[in-house]
């Protein structure tokens, strides 16, 4: 398999959201893809000029240092991540922001430093695997300082 036939595949399992996630939990490939998207300096300044309202790629690319296809390979980026979205007219693309791929990330990374709730089948065990005790667990997880 070419390195082109393995991003396609994997474009195609995050379309699917097919990311071995269990039902009722976050689909762990799109959070993943969110993460990747919001890790770059040049996507986050794509977001923050999208922060004004839907742009079209050319005036996009006079505020950013990039070439079409650097733009064009972002956006793809952005838009497979659901955090952009983009529409056609004519011979111009149009982008904006998606706000729910927002909500979704932000509810995500809420629901990942939160404890989940308690297990009767798992605390019945009080033993690891190793045989160590299990220590009792706060409801939450607290950073330094809160």
């Amino acid at each position: 398999m070419t390195g082109s036939d393995k991003k396609e595949k994997g474009a195609a399992e995050l379309k699917q959201g097919s990311g071995g996630s269990q039902p009722g939990s976050p689909d762990l490939a799109l959070a993943a893809a969110r993460f990747k998207a919001l890790s770059d300096p040049t996507r986050l300044r794509i977001l923050e000029l999208l922060r004004r309202g839907e742009n079209c790629a050319c005036i996009l690319l006079e505020d950013l240092p990039s070439t079409q296809s650097g733009l064009s390979y972002h956006m793809k980026i952005l838009s497979e991540a659901g955090l952009v979205g983009s529409r056609q007219e004519g011979k111009w693309i149009y982008y904006s922001l998606r706000p729910k791929g927002f909500a979704d990330a932000e509810q995500f990374l809420h629901e990942l430093g939160t404890l989940m709730p308690e297990n009767p089948e798992i605390k019945s065990r009080q033993t690891g695997l190793c045989g160590c005790i299990k220590p009792d667990v706060p409801a939450r997880l607290h950073l330094d300082g809160e």
